[in-house]
Parts: C-alpha cells; sequence; structure tokens
C-alpha cells in the first residue's frame, strides 16, 4: 500500500505571507503593512512589490494609524506584527479597542 507523501511544515508566518504574495499578485488594491524585520518570505514581498509593502519599524501604533489611512483610501490592508507587539496596550488604542481613534472611529477595514 502506498504511503501519502508528508507535506512539509511551514512556519505559520511563512505560509501567511506566502497567501499573502499569491494575492498582492493579482489585486494590486492590496498593501502589506509590517513592524517586522526577519523572515524570506517577507524579503520576497518586499522585492516584488516594493510600492506596496511598507516596513514602519518597531513603531506598532503608527503600524495601525498607516494601515488604517490605507484603508481610508480605499485600499486592502494587511496589518502584520509579531503577537506582542500588535496586541500591547498602546497599539491597541489606535485600533479603537481602548478609544474612539483611526480603525474603529473611521469604521475601517483592515485584516
Amino acid at each position: 500500500m502506498n504511503q501519502p507523501t508528508p507535506i512539509a511544515a511551514k512556519p505559520m508566518r511563512d505560509a501567511l505571507l506566502a497567501r499573502i504574495h499569491e494575492a498582492m499578485a493579482t489585486d494590486t488594491d492590496i498593501f502589506f503593512v509590517t513592524a517586522d524585520f526577519g523572515s524570506p518570505v517577507l524579503d520576497k514581498l518586499r522585492s516584488d512589490y516594493p510600492e506596496r509593502v511598507i516596513n514602519v519599524g518597531i513603531a506598532e501604533q503608527n503600524l495601525i494609524n498607516v494601515s488604517a489611512g490605507l484603508a481610508l483610501e480605499g485600499y486592502k490592508v494587511f496589518a502584520y506584527a509579531i503577537a506582542f507587539g500588535i496586541t500591547a496596550l498602546r497599539a491597541l488604542r489606535e485600533s479603537g479597542v481602548a478609544n474612539r481613534s483611526s480603525i474603529a472611529w473611521h469604521n475601517c477595514a483592515l485584516y
């Protein structure tokens, strides 16, 4: 009996970035805004779509606000950072969890 070929596991980050890369190939309205610096897949996104990939550095509040601005202009925005950075209270404040600011106040569509 033939055994199925095992599928090589990918880190979740790489799998997500690969899918976003595929989507960006066919949809020019997708922007990727990040506060992450290290991943070969992220490097490929940057090199293939430099005009639609924005790295804000270690500035999660800025990540949320830049993403909200792009969403308000009608773009589909993926805001990405490591889990701790984007869920820190300061970044959540920008999302409208703690007050009426960028995302919740303007009803932005961020992914």
